[in-house]
C-alpha cells in the first residue's frame, strides 16, 4: 500500500467550447508555464531519494498534460518517478471507491494523482477530514494511515501533510500574451519587406516597411525591462542595420511627393527627383535582398517566436498592473517632453517625435495589456506628432537640396529646387516664429 497519496487538481485549460468535447481540452500557454515554473518550489516537503513514485492522470487531456509536468517536476526535485504515467478512468469518472481501491493496492511510496474538482476536494475532505479549495494547479499531500497498526481506527483515514495552492496563471498569461505581440510585430516585417518587393516603386511599400520596424524597435523597447538584455540588445542592432539602408530612399521618397505637389513644378524637375528616388530604390533593393539581410532577418523573426525573459519573469511571471506602470512611465514622460519642448532644437524635436510615435505603438499593439484608454492617452499626446513631423521632413528636404551640385543641373531643375528650399525655409520660419 502507497504510504503518500498526492492529490492535485490539473493546471488553468482552455475554456469550453462548442466545437470540442470537455476530455479534449487542453491547458493553455500560461497554465502550462505557471505549473513549470512554481511545482520545483512547491514540491520542496517531498523526500527526494528512496521513495518510488508512481503518477496517475485522469484520461482528460488536460489532466496528461498537468501529469507530465508534475512528472517532470519530480524528477528534478531527485525522486524516483516510474517512467510511464498510468491512466486511472476512475479520477475521469469521480469513483472515490474504485480509486481509493486502487491506491491501496499500489506498490509505490508516493501515488501523484491529477485530477478534476470536485472529485480532488471531495476525496481530500474524505480522508483527512478538511474541506479545502483547490484553485487549477493546487495539490495536497496526505499521508495514509494503516489503521491495523493504530490502537484504534481512526475517524479519517489519511493526515494532511501539506497543501500548495495552485499558481496564479494570469501572471504568466501576461508573459504569452506580449510574446505574440512580438512574433506578429516580426512576422509583419517580414510580410511589409516582401510587399516591397513584390511592388518596390510604390512608395507606400517602403513607408510601411519602415514603419514596421519602427513599431517592432519601439516594443521591444517597451519589455527591455523583462526580456534578455542580451537579446534585446542584439534584435535592436539588427532591426537598427535593416532600416538605416532604407534612409535615404524614404527621404527622396518625400521630396518626390512634395515635388509632385508643387504650383507650377516643370516635368524636367519632377523627373529628376524620381529618377533619384529610382537610383536610390534599386540599391535598397539589392541590400534588402542580399543573403546577409535575409538571413539577419530570419534571425530576427525566429529569436521574436522563442523571446528570453530575465529570470525573474520565468520564475514568477508579471503583474498586469507592472506591464501599465511602464506604459504611465512612458506617457508621463512623453507629456513632459512635448511641453518642455524647443522646436528650435533639431536633435530634441526628431527625438520628442520618435518617442511620441514609440508611445502610439505600445498603446496600440499592447493594448490588451495596458487598457484602451492608453490608446486615447497616446492618441490625444501625440496629436502634435504630425505638426513634428512637417518640422523634421522641411529641415531633411533642405539638407538634400543643399547636397545637389546646383552649377551641374539644367536650370530648370535649379530653379525649382531653390524654390522648393525656400518654401521649406519659409514653412520652418512661419513654424517657429508662431511656436
Amino acid at each position: 500500500m502507497s504510504d503518500t497519496i498526492i492529490l492535485m487538481r490539473h493546471g488553468k485549460a482552455q475554456r469550453p467550447a462548442d466545437d470540442m468535447l470537455d476530455m479534449e481540452r487542453r491547458l493553455t500557454e500560461a497554465g502550462k508555464r505557471s505549473l513549470a515554473a512554481t511545482l520545483p518550489y512547491s514540491l520542496g516537503l517531498m523526500p527526494r531519494r528512496g521513495s518510488q513514485v508512481q503518477v496517475w492522470s485522469s484520461p482528460a487531456v488536460r489532466a496528461e498534460q498537468t501529469a507530465r509536468i508534475m512528472q517532470r517536476a519530480c524528477k528534478r526535485h531527485g525522486a524516483e518517478v516510474d517512467a510511464d504515467i498510468r491512466i486511472v478512468d476512475s479520477l475521469w469518472n469521480q469513483d472515490a471507491e474504485t480509486f481509493l481501491s486502487d491506491v491501496r493496492a499500489c506498490t509505490a511510496d508516493i501515488v501523484v494523482a491529477v485530477g478534476h474538482n470536485p472529485f480532488i476536494e471531495d476525496v481530500t475532505a474524505q480522508l483527512t477530514g478538511s474541506r479545502i479549495d483547490f484553485a487549477t494547479g493546487g495539490f495536497a499531500a496526505i499521508q495514509l494511515l494503516d489503521a491495523d497498526s493504530l490502537p484504534q481506527t481512526p475517524e479519517f483515514p489519511g493526515r494532511l501533510l501539506w497543501f500548495a495552492q495552485g499558481p496564479i496563471s494570469q501572471l504568466w498569461k501576461t508573459v504569452v500574451q506580449m510574446e505574440r505581440v512580438l512574433g506578429s510585430a516580426a512576422d509583419t516585417v517580414q510580410e511589409r519587406l516582401n510587399a516591397f518587393f513584390a511592388n518596390p516603386d510604390d512608395i507606400e511599400t517602403m513607408h510601411k516597411f519602415r514603419v514596421s520596424i519602427r513599431t517592432l524597435r519601439s516594443l521591444l523597447a517597451f519589455v527591455s525591462p523583462w526580456q534578455d538584455g542580451c537579446q534585446n540588445k542584439v534584435l535592436q542592432k539588427q532591426l537598427k542595420d535593416i532600416v538605416s539602408v532604407t534612409s535615404r530612399l524614404r527621404e527622396l521618397d518625400v521630396l518626390t511627393e512634395q515635388a509632385q505637389a508643387m504650383d507650377g513644378a516643370s516635368p524636367e524637375f519632377v523627373e529628376f527627383c524620381a529618377q533619384e528616388a529610382a537610383a536610390e530604390r534599386d540599391r535598397v533593393s539589392k541590400s534588402l535582398s542580399s543573403k546577409k539581410t535575409t538571413k539577419k532577418l530570419e534571425s530576427i523573426v525566429g529569436e521574436l517566436h522563442d523571446v528570453h525573459w530575465r529570470k525573474r519573469v520565468n520564475a514568477e511571471g508579471l503583474e498586469h498592473l507592472e506591464v501599465r506602470a511602464r506604459f504611465d512611465e512612458l506617457a508621463s514622460e512623453l507629456a513632459a517632453d512635448l511641453e518642455a519642448l524647443d522646436i528650435a532644437d533639431v536633435e530634441r524635436t526628431h527625438d520628442v517625435r520618435k518617442s511620441a510615435k514609440r508611445v502610439r505603438y505600445d498603446a496600440e499593439k499592447f493594448s490588451s495589456l495596458v487598457g484602451d484608454d492608453a490608446v486615447s492617452i497616446a492618441r490625444d499626446m501625440t496629436a502634435h506628432q504630425d505638426n513634428l513631423g512637417a518640422i523634421c521632413d522641411a529641415r531633411v528636404n533642405i539638407d538634400i537640396i543643399n547636397g545637389f551640385e546646383m552649377e551641374s543641373l539644367p536650370e530648370p531643375i535649379a530653379w525649382d529646387l531653390a524654390l522648393l528650399r525656400a518654401q521649406n525655409e519659409t514653412f520652418l520660419y512661419t513654424t517657429l516664429r508662431n511656436a
